[in-house]
């Protein structure tokens, strides 16, 4: 099969991904490995204000409240999103992301050191939710806008093996003898945010989405009379690897997709409801994404070290576990790609829920 897309669309895709997902996988599970230097802090800074030390119950609430705030953030940001797409384009959406997620690493680290002040610390999580919600809804859609129609599941892909690489590398610097230690947390904290510099510097380098430049040029009067002239075409262009008229056919499909969807009246949640095809797709996402959290998978990701002392493994190898527990991901990730089989996948899933069964003995 020739290629379709080109390989400044491959880089475009691989770098947004990772310099987003990547950093939010990082922080997400920042105070998994931390937790003991975390909780010193948040006792020092208690003698430092009050001149006492916290009870257990205080630096446990304390500690819960910073884990969970990244939760709550974004839950936030995946109802922000949207009206944020209304005013800022896709980019420009992108950037402020970044912009606060640097922020957010400012407050983790320098604020909440320096400043003595685990409310710098829940805030900066709180952001970093925001952006990490809002960016769930607005990455996919922005590598969906950028490649073909027919690869969109392949260059998506890469997000979840991306994000659970970045728990694996998280789990690890966070050890104690790496970036975890009470001199160095901080750094580990504020590491994240260099990704999102990068992508700022790179920033005005980065093309708007090919329908985003179709919709704007479709809103503003450009004074060019053939389409194929257009800036939104040379960008398409760019993009594609295949030849001038194909990229011309793919071109005339997607300005007629979008002036029919312009034309269509904005479809409401009853119209969803009532239509066999949309309700059934509604109720079919509703049920994979609620059984999939009901799991508990994101309290296990904050508190995975926690699970593994409780299942009698030493403290001080319990870290060690997460990191394999999350460096295995990306192998069952790549396993689900178009190219494998799908039974090989499930095989995979099914050996790994036997083991997690004989390690904690249900």
């Amino acid at each position: 099969m020739p290629r379709i897309n080109s390989n400044y669309c491959v880089f475009i895709t691989l770098f947004t991904q990772l310099t987003f997902f990547l950093p939010v996988a990082v922080n997400v599970v920042a105070l998994n490995p931390t937790d003991a230097t975390i909780s010193q802090f948040v006792n020092a800074s208690f003698q430092h204000r009050w001149n006492r030390t916290g009870d257990n119950e205080e630096v446990g609430f304390i500690m819960s409240m910073a884990k969970s705030m990244i939760l709550v953030g974004g839950l936030v940001g995946a109802f922000t999103i949207k009206f944020m797409l209304q005013i800022l384009s896709r980019q420009q959406n992108l950037t402020l992301l970044h912009v606060i997620f640097v922020v957010s690493s400012l407050l983790m680290s320098v604020a909440t050191k320096f400043g003595m002040s685990y409310e710098a610390l829940i805030v900066g999580r709180f952001l970093c939710g925001f952006s990490r919600g809002c960016g769930f809804t607005l990455v996919p859609l922005m590598i969906a806008e950028t490649t073909s129609r027919k690869t969109i599941a392949l260059y998506q892909a890469p997000t979840l093996a991306i994000l659970q690489l970045g728990s694996a590398i998280s789990n690890f610097l966070g050890l104690p003898w790496v970036l975890g230690g009470e001199q160095t947390w901080p750094f580990f904290l504020a590491m994240p945010g260099f990704f999102s510099i990068v992508y700022l510097i790179a920033s005005p380098m980065l093309p708007e989405t090919i329908t985003y430049k179709i919709l704007e040029e479709e809103n503003v009067e450009v004074c060019v009379e053939n389409q194929f002239a257009r800036p939104s075409f040379n960008l398409l262009k760019k993009l594609r690897a295949g030849n001038l008229s194909t990229v011309q056919n793919e071109y005339i499909d997607m300005k007629m997709e979008l002036s029919a969807s312009l034309r269509s009246s904005q479809t409401s949640f009853w119209n969803v409801l009532m239509g066999e095809n949309s309700r059934r797709q509604l109720f079919g996402a509703i049920v994979i994404l609620t059984t999939l959290q009901s799991t508990g998978v994101q309290a296990v990701a904050l508190y995975t070290d926690t699970i593994f002392e409780e299942t009698g493994i030493p403290k001080n190898q319990a870290t060690y576990y997460t990191i394999g527990t999350s460096g295995n991901q990306p192998i069952k990730h790549a396993a689900s790609l178009p190219k494998f089989c799908g039974i090989v996948y499930l095989i995979i899933h099914v050996n790994h829920l036997k083991i997690y069964t004989n390690t904690f003995n249900f």
